[in-house]
């Protein structure tokens, strides 16, 4: 099932949670694009956004306080990744 169809508690008293996180600097980048993918959910969960360091988001992720997030590869972090865009790097 789907981060964002899950629920903590009573139906009627909660709306479905999703918990996304963004490097920081990205987020404006990539947001609106991320509200477009949910935009038919967005009425029926609460959609959380963070930014912070891509350490700090893969170990987010492992304790479950994030659904997803946009980092770069993390060694040290035993998680899926699927890539989505490439950084140019800038001399």
């Amino acid at each position: 099932m789907p981060p964002w169809k899950r629920r903590a508690g009573p139906r009627s008293l909660q709306k479905r949670r999703f918990a996304i996180g963004f490097q920081t600097g990205h987020e404006m980048n990539w947001l609106p694009r991320a509200m477009h993918v949910l935009r038919d959910e967005l009425k029926n969960i609460q959609v959380t956004v963070t930014s912070d360091y891509s350490p700090d988001l893969a170990e987010a992720l492992l304790r479950g306080r994030l659904d997803v997030a946009l980092l770069r590869v993390e060694p040290s972090f035993d998680l899926g990744y699927e890539v989505v865009d490439h950084e140019p790097l800038i001399v």
